[in-house]
């Protein structure tokens, strides 16, 4: 019995110096990036965490599934508790201190 794969779904984690945690990720890409030779754009999204009550498989399987769309590279990055201080803006933090986490260093 043949099957179909709609997507290539992966989850990890890696430690960010700079916000002294480790981050969650999911990256989603078409199913034919697999063998692709080609590059492909990458949409990053802050909140990935919300990957699921946003419905993103659904709607991500259906941009795949759509040849006017450019295939293209889903990397939700998940936030925690913290999350508007790890936004960062341009130069600095904003007048809220959103953003403060960007430009802080830990220490080891």
């Amino acid at each position: 019995m043949p099957f179909q794969i709609d997507i290539v779904s992966l989850k990890g984690s890696f430690r960010s110096v700079h916000l002294g945690r480790k981050v969650h990720f999911r990256l989603v890409a078409p199913s034919e990036y697999k063998e692709a030779q080609k590059r492909y754009p990458v949409l990053m999204m802050n909140d990935g965490q919300d990957y699921a009550a946003m419905q993103l498989e659904r709607a991500l399987t259906n941009a795949f599934s759509d040849k006017s769309i450019t295939p293209f590279i889903y990397v939700g990055i998940e936030c925690n508790q913290d999350r508007m201080y790890e936004y960062g803006t341009a130069s600095s933090p904003d007048y809220k201190k959103r953003g403060a986490r960007r430009y802080h260093i830990p220490s080891s």
